[in-house]
């Protein structure tokens, strides 16, 4: 697997050399790219790479994750692709996270598709950028995306994908509830975290979400998640989801919506 993590001569001289032909760490470059309009003379050649079968998983995956953030139209393709069968990624098992021993590809480029919303606007771009994150979306009872997925979700993105969760959850639940024990990662929590994005954009809808993903009683960990859901919204439904919440947790979750509270008054002073 070593060897297999190391880049090939292309991707050597496309991501982990900056734009001034120095060596360079690959984040770096990749993120150099929002300030540097000389990435463009790069696309062509990593376009190249995720598109030739014989190259390293590795060096496709780091293009498909440059070129998403990049805001390529090609990058956006790639997620869309990869997402319409996810066991069957080219790279997938090539990046693990650490915590759960799965694969954290998918995550990445949840993150990439949320971070590249301005080259996609100055590229013309965004509706594949929305298809995207719709197609990741829809992947989420069954891929690990640890918070990059909700991460990425926000008022201007949620209306375009809005219609996806709600689907998503409720395959997912009969998981949470049944096959627990059998789960590679925590899909509870992940959950929660789609809940907790829903609710600037649909509060009522996020609440739903909420309270279906407390009846199958999801452990601690997504219940402190889902005090995101009281924090950020500005109703009452969120605040009786709070009390639902404080009364069926441990003291750590009731620690919590105490300081989902304190944070929604903040943001109410100040509005």
């Amino acid at each position: 697997m070593a060897d297999t993590l190391t880049p090939g001569p292309e991707i050597q001289r496309l991501l982990f050399t900056d734009f001034d032909g120095r060596p360079a760490d690959p984040d770096s470059v990749v993120n150099e790219a929002f300030d540097d309009p000389r990435h463009a003379e790069r696309v062509p050649r990593l376009v190249a790479v995720l598109r030739d079968p014989a190259a390293k998983p590795y060096d496709r995956f780091m293009a498909a994750y440059a070129l998403t953030k990049w805001g390529e139209e090609a990058g956006y393709r790639a997620v869309r692709e990869a997402a319409e069968a996810p066991d069957g990624a080219p790279w997938i098992g090539y990046s693990i996270d650490r915590r759960f021993q799965v694969d954290d590809t998918f995550a990445q480029l949840a993150e990439a598709v949320g971070d590249s919303e301005e080259l996609a606007d100055a590229k013309g771009t965004d509706a594949a950028r929305l298809e995207a994150l719709r197609s990741l979306v829809r992947i989420a009872d069954s891929t690990w995306f640890d918070r990059n997925l909700a991460g990425a979700l926000d008022r201007r993105s949620l209306p375009a994908v809005l219609d996806e969760i709600p689907p998503v959850v409720a395959r997912a639940l009969p998981l949470v509830t049944e096959h627990r024990d059998r789960l590679a990662f925590d899909l509870a929590t992940q959950l929660a975290g789609l809940a907790g994005a829903v609710v600037t954009v649909d509060e009522p809808l996020a609440v739903r979400l909420a309270d279906a993903i407390v009846d199958a009683d999801p452990g601690p960990r997504a219940l402190r998640e889902l005090t995101d859901v009281v924090g950020r919204g500005t109703g009452e439904e969120s605040l009786i989801l709070g009390e639902r919440l404080r009364l069926g947790g441990t003291p750590e979750v009731a620690a919590a919506v105490d300081e989902a509270l304190a944070s929604r008054a903040w943001r109410a002073e100040r509005r």
